[in-house]
Parts: C-alpha cells; structure tokens; sequence
C-alpha cells in the first residue's frame, strides 16, 4: 500500500475538492474523473483518489472497497484474503484497514525526473528525508481512516444507508466495470 501511496505522490498527486457533479434532489452521486485525468491535472477529490486506490488493488488482487459517510469517502483492504471488508468488527479483531487519500500530497515530493537529475549524494538524502515524510503522511492516512471507522462502528453495524462499504468485487460481479480513459487510443 504505501508504495503505491509513494509513487501516486511522487507523480504529485494531490487533493481537490473540485468535482463537477450536477446537483439533484433525488440521487447522491458524484462523477468520477478518468484516471488520467486525475493523473495530469495532479489532484483528486475524494472519490477519484479512492477509485484509483481501489483500481490498483484490484488489479493486485488485493480485495478493496470504498468506505462511504456522509458527504465523504475513502479506499479500504482486507488483510485477510478471506476476509468480508466488515469495518464493525471492533479494531482489534478487524483486519480491515483505510486510507484516508485525501492526504496524499500534503507533502512535496520530487518528481522521479527531478530527483535522478540530482548528484549521488544529494539524492540519496533528499530521497531518504522525502521518503520519511511520506511514511508519515502514509501512517497518518491509515490512523486519520481507522478513527473513522471506531467512531462510526455502530452506524456501519445497523447497516445505515449513509455508511457503506462497497466491495469492488461485489461491484464488478454486479456488472459495474471500470472505464480505461478518457482519451481514445493513440492521442
């Protein structure tokens, strides 16, 4: 997880609050920006960072779901590869985790062209400081999505319709499949 978290700063990824989600009194929903579009415009609200997250994953094998509260949403995975992502199992015996990726960025990173343009040396340093920073900002999004979950436990137990976790692979076996861009092939 955290060297996906590394590489997805490293490319400069940031959070946005942006979305361009027309409003409606009958559904809750947001659009969700192509994966290269969050790529080159370096951010992502919420739901884009997750989805990328939750992508990655997937394509790992590593079973994923997006965690939704009000008005928010963040990426979980279960440890156990057998495991159901149930987030109200109380922590200790929980082997579901959650990053919380509207953090991701909150710490500036080199791009990878920038820093091989550096000597040796200094590189290795500003590459050790930079690679210390971003642990903590990873561990910070582990505990920041892990407070949501202790907080919340009940309202996920009751199965409250504000608080969800949605299996990707729930999802894809639903019919709902990612989409690969938002460019045609060679442009």
């Amino acid at each position: 997880m955290y060297a996906i978290w590394h590489v997805m700063q490293r490319h400069g990824l940031k959070y946005s609050d942006i979305t361009n989600t027309p409003k409606s009194k009958f559904a809750v929903a947001q659009t969700v920006r192509f994966l290269d579009d969050s790529i080159g415009a370096s951010q992502a609200n919420c739901v884009d960072g997750s989805v990328i997250f939750a992508s990655i994953l997937t394509k790992l094998s590593i079973k994923c779901g997006l965690v939704l509260v009000p008005g928010h949403c963040f990426v979980c995975f279960d440890l156990d590869p057998d495991g159901d992502l149930d987030v109200s199992v109380p922590e200790k015996k929980r082997t579901v985790l959650g990053l919380e990726t509207t953090l991701m960025g909150t710490n500036e990173l080199k791009p990878l062209a920038e820093l091989k343009k550096l000597s040796g040396k200094v590189r290795g340093k500003v590459a050790q400081q930079e690679g210390e920073a971003s642990v903590a900002t990873f561990a910070n999004a582990m505990e920041v999505a892990t407070q949501v979950f202790a907080e919340h436990r009940k309202a996920f137990d009751k199965d409250d319709s504000g608080y969800q976790v949605v299996p990707i692979a729930e999802a894809r076996e639903l019919g709902i499949m990612p989409i690969a861009s938002g460019k045609k092939r060679g442009e």
